[in-house]
């Protein structure tokens, strides 16, 4: 078995100041505030937003330290977020915006499930990378590169208790 890389190009925007990118991607300026962890990609039931809720919620008052970010194309319904600090971008993200996000975050969360007899890949994890952020992710089959090379960053669906040690970092 041969390793073939397919690699990343550097994030072009990552020089670009943050509320530059805010202004682009039409967000307030309140998103920068404080730590931005985003959740970039098609939104659907199997990106594990209702993960990244329970995690919010389990954090209690640590959750006001960050802002999250949640942005993409929604593919069915998603769950209504009653919190200030979060941010919802409801709208097809092109491979420019995607990138724009990863680059004002501060780290980039993947909390997702892979339901049973479903096969894919992610798309957006190649994207995310070329931002040199911390990407968090679960140990679902189609995120396969983070768990084969940084397993400390990742943790078992449904796993909220290690999400938050991740978050608490």
């Amino acid at each position: 078995m041969h390793l073939i890389p397919h690699g990343s190009t550097l994030n072009p925007y990552l020089s670009t100041p943050r509320n530059r990118l805010a202004r682009r991607l039409g967000l307030p300026s309140e998103a920068l505030r404080r730590v931005i962890i985003a959740l970039p990609g098609f939104l659907c039931r199997d990106k594990g937003l209702d993960i990244l809720e329970s995690a919010l919620e389990a954090l209690g008052e640590h959750a006001n330290k960050l802002n999250i970010i949640i942005g993409g194309e929604p593919q069915g319904a998603i769950p209504e977020w009653n919190r200030d600090n979060v941010y919802i971008i409801l709208k097809y993200l092109t491979a420019e915006e995607i990138l724009m996000l990863s680059a004002l975050s501060h780290a980039i969360v993947l909390p997702y499930t892979d339901p049973p007899g479903k096969y894919a890949v992610s798309g957006i994890l190649h994207l995310v990378i070329s931002s040199t952020k911390p990407v968090i992710e679960s140990r679902a089959p189609r995120l396969v590169e983070l768990q084969a090379y940084a397993p400390s960053l990742t943790f078992q669906s449904y796993n909220i208790s290690k999400l938050i040690l991740l978050f608490k970092k």
